[in-house]
């Protein structure tokens, strides 16, 4: 008998399963076609869930997600996007679809990896950041954004939660990324 799930990885997509039941054991995963974003396509590591679900090794304890989720069909409006650090192509390959929409319309695609990967290969812009340099090329972008009069200063004044300290994250981009931030830049595929 095959039962509606949904995938227990934690990557944006929650791909809709059907698990084939049989004695109380999954035997056997495949992707539900009727799952209004995913349409009957899993990634390869869902193949392996019979296998995890009934390890002896697995964690039994629930887990609570306090983090935030990501609402990723807005993308399909966006005119910039950029990735960084994550090889869509391989590892959320539903997002795709919704990125290649936005770039159909016109939106350009920024990567931001240290490693040529699928997903850079198709970006209009690879930016090769090395590798621990992530934190000063945020604090160049914010520095940019700050100089270029492209962010709302008063809304960045206002407490938020999770932020550390009394100084403002705009206040650190002052410091500039320094000399430890080395941006080879790569054409990408060109959004193919």
């Amino acid at each position: 008998m095959w039962e509606p799930s949904v995938c227990t990885k934690d990557c944006p997509d929650t791909c809709g399963l059907l698990a084939k039941v049989e004695n109380g054991i999954i035997t056997r995963v495949k992707g539900d076609p009727d799952h209004p974003f995913t349409q009957g396509f899993i990634c390869k590591k869902a193949g392996f869930f019979p296998g995890h679900v009934h390890n002896e090794n697995r964690i039994i304890t629930p887990i609570r997600r306090t983090g935030p989720s990501t609402d990723i069909e807005s993308a399909v409006d966006s005119d910039f996007i950029i990735i960084w650090g994550n090889n869509s192509l391989t590892t959320n390959v539903h997002a795709w679809p919704f990125y290649k929409k936005a770039m159909k319309k016109g939106a350009r695609l920024v990567v931001i990896d240290p490693y040529r990967t699928r997903t850079a290969k198709e970006a209009d812009i690879h930016l090769m950041a090395m590798p621990g340099t992530d934190a000063a090329l945020a604090l160049g972008m914010m520095q940019i954004l700050i100089e270029e009069d492209l962010i709302d200063l008063d809304y960045l004044a206002q407490p938020h939660p999770g932020r550390q300290g009394s100084q403002p994250a705009h206040q650190s981009a002052a410091h500039g990324p320094g000399k430890y931030l080395r941006l080879p830049l790569q054409p990408g595929g060109g959004g193919t």
